[in-house]
């Protein structure tokens, strides 16, 4: 009889915990997690993931919500515009950030004076990768055969002003090369003329290069983080292969308007690096070939920082334009 009192009295405390930690999720409105961009890509991906984890550490609804446009640039501004009341959460993107502001004369926000930004989630490594045909089996090899025929040597990207493309021409800038851009809508069609040998390099994410790799189809030559990824151990970084200093990755991260009082700062970036520790929410994404990072808000801020500097010196010595 106690026995079974005991159970019926530790089920109503479950209850009761259950009913109010309801009650405090219902009084509190559902936060919305702005996409810069349309549903199905990895910046989706990611959002709805956390989205989905949030929940817990937040005590709230998180609801995500496709607003974009002009490459990033309507989604990024509303949220530029938004009150900083913890409501309305931007999903940040390396192209929005560091990348668009030295590309587009009138952008429409600051991506340091008009956010806050919380922390990066994932980051994206890419994959230095060659049509077979191509006699070059490493960076230096590269570099070789590229001064040796200046401008004959082309490289895809998934369009013009992507992280891609800025991959590509860092490495010209660096490594004192000229190879011919090539942009295309997307990376598919792109890899589609490297593997039929229309193109001779590509800077790509490793799940749509890597099987073809494996096949024999492409030849992985280099990555380009600065250390080995955790995905590609077995892959020298360009850093380490002959242009030392190298480094291009693009990361997503959470941003909030500018002026955010600390208490929500603190709070959601909190919340989100629990959801990053997490190895369901890491195994998952390293299938799309991201790799899970987190910082305190101080440390991506610096980080913004540095890529503006390091994507206006390419633009610059590249001679990128797109307005």
């Amino acid at each position: 009889m106690c026995h079974q009192l005991a159970r019926i009295v530790f089920a109503l405390i479950l209850a009761c915990a259950g009913s109010q930690a309801m009650a405090g999720e219902a009084s509190k409105p559902p936060a919305r997690l702005i996409v810069p961009f349309t549903p199905g890509g990895s910046s989706d991906l990611v959002a709805r993931m956390l989205a989905d984890k949030l929940r817990d550490g937040l005590n709230q609804r998180v609801i995500v919500e496709n607003r974009p446009g002009a490459g990033g640039t309507v989604g990024t501004d509303l949220v530029a515009k938004a009150v900083p009341d913890g409501q309305t959460l931007l999903v940040a993107y390396t192209g929005t950030f560091s990348i668009n502001p030295n590309l587009h004369k009138k952008l429409p926000y600051d991506p340091l004076a008009d956010f806050t930004l919380v922390t990066p989630v994932t980051t994206t490594v890419y994959v230095l990768v060659a049509h077979p045909a191509l006699p070059v089996r490493s960076v230096k090899d590269l570099l070789a055969l590229a001064r040796a025929r200046p401008n004959e040597l082309n490289y895809g990207s998934s369009g013009n002003g992507s992280a891609p493309h800025l991959a590509g021409a860092l490495f010209q800038v660096m490594g004192k090369v000229n190879l011919q851009h090539v942009p295309y809508r997307g990376g598919g069609p792109a890899i589609v003329d490297l593997v039929a040998g229309q193109l001779h390099v590509y800077f790509g994410s490793g799940p749509p290069v890597l099987p073809h790799v494996k096949t024999g189809r492409l030849r992985a030559i280099a990555s380009t983080s600065a250390k080995r990824s955790k995905l590609y151990p077995d892959l020298p970084t360009i850093a380490e292969s002959g242009v030392p200093g190298y480094e291009v990755t693009s990361w997503y991260g959470l941003a909030l308007p500018a002026k955010a009082p600390k208490p929500i700062l603190d709070g959601l970036h909190k919340a989100t690096v629990e959801v990053v520790k997490r190895a369901d929410f890491t195994d998952t994404l390293a299938l799309q070939g991201l790799e899970t990072i987190h910082m305190s808000p101080a440390e991506f801020t610096e980080l913004v920082k540095q890529e503006l500097a390091l994507y206006a010196r390419v633009v610059k010595e590249a001679n990128i334009t797109l307005d």
